[in-house]
């Protein structure tokens, strides 16, 4: 996912930063932060979050953002379902449902610097929440649909070792 650029462009920038969730890579992510930002005035985890502390984590951000490439990016509609605008890698498939300078900002690489003036970007930005809601609202269904495909070739795959 690229929290490692994250935490570095958003020391490079100044910018405050919260990383929700646990991972593999927590205890490393840790480690950066803490290099990078001894004081912990600019980066924050918050662990594993309910979904209504990430709706208020994502309605009062002023931007999520995701260097990532992939295929669609469920959590950027979630973003964009709470108003948040979203920075994405334009390379991603995200990059089909956000509408540039509305609903967000695309990363043209995935470069610390690039990402920090990105962010500079987006913070600088007025952003009109509805427009966002509304735009995501549009995928919702297909959202769903993809949920519901991966999960039943998860659970087909499963079914399929057990039978050899």
């Amino acid at each position: 996912k690229r929290f490692d650029l994250l935490i570095k462009a958003a020391c490079q920038g100044k910018f405050n930063l919260v990383i929700a969730g646990d991972g593999p890579l927590a205890g490393r992510l840790h480690q950066l932060a803490n290099q990078l930002d001894p004081q912990g005035r600019l980066i924050k985890f918050v662990g594993w979050i309910d979904q209504s502390s990430l709706a208020w984590y994502l309605q009062n951000a002023q931007a999520a953002v995701f260097p990532q490439v992939e295929d669609f990016g469920l959590v950027v509609l979630e973003a964009m379902s709470q108003g948040c605008p979203v920075i994405v890698n334009k390379s991603s498939g995200a990059a089909e449902i956000v509408r540039p300078n509305i609903d967000g900002l695309f990363l043209e690489d995935q470069k610390t610097a690039t990402i920090s003036q990105t962010m500079s970007l987006a913070s600088q930005a007025r952003w009109h929440k509805l427009d966002i809601k509304r735009q995501a609202s549009q995928y919702a269904e297909v959202a769903w649909q993809k949920q519901f495909i991966k999960f039943v070739e998860s659970e087909w795959q499963k079914h399929r070792k057990g039978m050899r």
